[in-house]
């Protein structure tokens, strides 16, 4: 493979591509291991999305010459702070959409985050096992996880992103 920025990009973009579509085969897999087949494909497409989205910071920034093109976390590279130090108008559209209050770009990125933090018990962990957990219905046991169709969804508008920013950078 070319060693260009570009080209983790395109990688990565494959790799989540690979693993949403082995995520739609396993839905004919063991009903037994389901869960954690789904919760590891859900996770591995999230973190090759992210990884992506970094790869398209670091090609825009490699494109440019800029010291951040080595930055290896999305926040620190897609900021406000570095819009300023070294502005630009992908880096200011990427930033846009990362700032935008229901943007898919801020919602990859939390989530991506959130797997980092250790496991919280849930609020029901510490209820009297008697209790009818059924007429609890104003509680959320947790989060609901990603699907498919949303982390397929964000690949969409990655993929289209990518085209038009790269795009811009080759008009000059």
């Amino acid at each position: 493979m070319a060693n260009e920025p570009y080209t983790r990009t395109n990688q990565r973009i494959y790799f989540t591509g690979l693993v949403l579509d082995q995520w739609r085969q396993s839905d004919r897999g063991t009903p037994a291991i389901q869960p954690a087949l789904e919760q590891c494909l859900r996770e591995s497409a999230l973190f090759h999305l992210y990884g992506a989205t970094l790869a398209l910071g670091q090609e825009i920034a490699s494109f440019y010459r800029l010291p951040i093109a080595n930055e290896v976390r999305v926040d620190r590279l897609i900021s406000r702070t570095s819009l300023q130090q070294h502005p630009g108008a992908e880096l200011a559209e990427l930033v846009e959409i990362m700032e935008a209050e229901h943007s898919w770009l801020k919602a990859l990125v939390q989530h991506y985050d959130a797997l980092h933090y250790p496991v919280q018990p849930s609020a029901l962990s510490k209820i009297d096992p008697a209790v009818n957990l059924i007429s609890r219905s104003g509680e959320q046991v947790e989060d609901v996880p990603l699907s498919r169709d949303t982390l397929s969804e964000w690949r969409d508008q990655l993929k289209q992103l990518v085209l038009r920013l790269r795009e811009g950078l080759n008009e000059w």
